[in-house]
């Protein structure tokens, strides 16, 4: 901020056209009063055009935060969806292997039973389909699995890059808003000084200018209460001087 250089120098020009003799005579408190609206008036533009500067950014990560938010549930949900359809693979696995030891137990190599041979050969037919879907369905479960894996890792690496980048921009943030609050104070305590008072009547009370009174303020995050004192500081600088003519 540069607003002690722009008062000096407001100083220096109003210095110089009273020294000239051609400058209407004012108050000093008008004086005063005068070079700190300015001041502060150029000072809060500053402020507010650094915070519109950075709401365009402020926007993007919100809606990039929510779309990050509405991808992950869904990738849950397949993560788990994977680990049931596993888990179920590895059930059937365990239970051929079960089906094919109880065959071995009860099959003989050769037999006279024909019935048993049969059955037996039935069986073990039974758990060659088996053991054949479930060979199929290994490398279909192993993509899913890289798949999902990969999606996760991109997104994951997504997530990282914004919070980031997120972070950087909301300690940009904080910087204005640190700036902002010597500001407020400062501007606050101007306005409703006993001078300022007056003047806000002479100006007929702007409505810029009751959006801002403390009791309006309450409850008001610092951005809007920027702009709210902000509007009723330049509500009253658009306000002519008074003058008296010098004899």
């Amino acid at each position: 901020m540069h607003s002690s250089w722009r008062t000096v120098c407001l100083l220096g020009r109003l210095a110089l056209a009273i020294g000239s003799g051609w400058a209407p005579a004012v108050h000093a408190d008008e004086v005063t009063d005068r070079l700190k609206l300015t001041a502060l008036t150029e000072e809060g533009e500053l402020l507010l055009d650094e915070a519109d500067a950075l709401q365009p950014m402020t926007d993007r990560l919100a809606r990039e935060g929510e779309q990050l938010d509405q991808i992950e549930p869904k990738l849950r949900e397949e993560s788990a969806a994977l680990d049931a359809a596993i888990a179920k693979f590895n059930g059937q696995n365990k239970d051929l292997e079960r089906a094919v030891q109880e065959h071995r137990q009860r099959c003989p190599r050769e037999s006279e039973d024909k019935a048993l041979v049969e059955s037996c050969n039935a069986m073990a037919a039974g758990l060659q389909s088996v053991a054949q879907q479930l060979e199929q369905e290994r490398p279909r479960l192993h993509t899913r699995q890289q798949e999902l894996k990969a999606r996760i890792e991109q997104h994951n690496g997504v997530r990282r890059e914004w919070a980031m980048r997120k972070r950087d921009h909301d300690a940009r943030l904080q910087a204005n808003r640190t700036d902002s609050e010597p500001w407020l104070t400062s501007a606050k305590s101007f306005l409703v000084s006993d001078s300022m008072k007056a003047n806000l009547k002479k100006a007929g009370d702007p409505a810029q200018c009751k959006a801002a009174a403390p009791a309006e303020l309450t409850g008001v995050g610092p951005a809007e209460a920027v702009r709210r004192v902000q509007a009723c500081l330049k509500a009253l600088a658009a306000v002519p001087v008074p003058t008296k003519e010098v004899r």
